[in-house]
């Protein structure tokens, strides 16, 4: 509910269906994990209200940009994943990068008005089907050891499992 995007449930059954889909089509599909960089420090520092509106903000920019297909979800306290069906892997990283810039760009407000706005950033991992994995669990986790290589070198970057 805080977001409005489909819950990690919702996005499990979503993505099972989606790459049978893709099978039985020989469609390629990709999947991206994301990871708000940082947002244990607004929690800290300005609440977790505060930390609230920064996941909604970003659920917004996840939505205005991706299409109506493709499917976006929170997967858990700071993480999004999103599945873009018939997707190359430039294609998905093209979308990936904008977000993230799009991100990087936008500027939380807190309610402290003595605080200037608050600029985040995003990690993100992805992994396309069929090159990287053939089961939804084994792309989850091509994209998952993608995002975790990210945070390791540095963070605010996109990185493709292959």
């Amino acid at each position: 509910p805080l977001t409005g995007l489909l819950n990690r449930r919702g996005f499990l059954e979503a993505a099972k269906r989606q790459l049978n889909l893709a099978q039985r089509q020989n469609w390629g599909m990709t999947l991206f994990f994301l990871d708000l960089d940082g947002l244990k420090w607004i929690n800290d520092e300005f609440g977790h209200l505060e930390g609230d509106d920064a996941l909604r903000g970003v659920s917004d920019i996840l939505m205005d940009n991706t299409r109506g297909k493709d499917c976006v979800a929170r997967y858990g306290g700071e993480e999004f994943v999103v599945i873009l069906p018939e997707t190359s892997r430039e294609g998905a990283m093209t979308v990936a990068q904008t977000i993230r810039q799009k991100i990087e760009a936008y500027a939380f407000k807190t309610e402290d008005p003595n605080y200037p706005p608050v600029h985040l950033s995003i990690t993100a991992g992805l992994a396309v089907f069929p090159e990287d994995a053939h089961t939804a669990k084994d792309l989850i986790a091509s994209a998952d050891e993608a995002l975790y290589k990210g945070k390791r070198n540095g963070k605010n970057q996109v990185v493709s499992a292959a």
